[in-house]
């Protein structure tokens, strides 16, 4: 069956990429998840948690979509102005897994989403109360990371990889696709290499996840330090009928 027929028979609502950028992968830190922040990620509370968003800029008081999940793992969305370095209380989120600049003024700091802790003129001192980050080069996050709606069942379609490293340097990524169902522990449904150029796997067979279910793409080895890793699954949602 073709990626189109597959589609159409499984009648979809939504189609989307997910895709994330880690700029400095090193050999003493790694493995490393692919997003903004860098490091590894970690997800947000089950039973939600109050997220508040702040910026490292005085300046930045422009519109702000927050994206992610509510207490119930439903699709939730919430537009807001920044308020600089004072941290903004957003609401409370499961799980946070898109950002972006929603107002006519590109942004000049980093703007972070997180959960409760120490915040200090708008930086979270704490890495695991991190749940996204916006860095002005982007105006909107960068994170191979999602949470599948309680609703809804994903289908992923296609994975691609690479390396902006110049082309006199060697590249050479172990990558994981993990999965973790909902109460359980993460597991590898795909290992895959990167050497100098780009991976991309269009799956005959998608990879089925069921709701509530959390995904990452991570990095598990780098060849070299300062490595940056670009990353991207397909995701196709089905939502439940009742």
């Amino acid at each position: 069956m073709s990626l189109i027929e597959f589609k159409r028979e499984q009648s979809i609502e939504k189609a989307f990429r997910k895709f994330g950028y880690n700029s400095d992968i090193d050999t003493t830190t790694d493995p490393e998840d692919i997003w903004d922040y860098g490091g590894q990620y970690t997800f947000g509370s089950d039973s939600g948690e109050t997220i508040r968003v702040s910026s490292n800029n005085t300046g930045d008081t422009d519109s702000f979509t927050i994206q992610g999940l509510d207490e119930n793992f439903l699709n939730k969305s919430v537009t807001l102005n920044l308020s600089g370095q004072t941290p903004v209380t957003v609401g409370t989120f499961s799980r946070v897994f898109r950002c972006f600049n929603a107002g006519s003024t590109d942004l000049n700091g980093n703007v972070y989403s997180y959960g409760v802790g120490t915040v200090t003129t708008g930086t979270p001192q704490s890495a695991s109360i991190v749940r996204a980050m916006v860095k002005p080069t982007y105006q909107q996050t960068q994170m191979a990371i999602y949470t599948v709606p309680a609703d809804y069942t994903a289908y992923i379609c296609d994975i691609a990889c690479s390396s902006p490293r110049l082309a006199n340097q060697t590249v050479a990524i172990e990558m994981r696709l993990d999965v973790r169902l909902y109460g359980k522990v993460f597991t590898t449904k795909l290992v895959f290499g990167v050497n100098d150029s780009l991976y991309q796997d269009v799956l005959f067979a998608p990879i089925t996840i069921p709701g509530k279910s959390d995904i990452r793409l991570r990095a598990e080895q780098v060849y070299a330090s300062n490595t940056p890793v670009a990353a991207s699954f397909d995701l196709i949602l089905k939502r439940h009928h009742h």
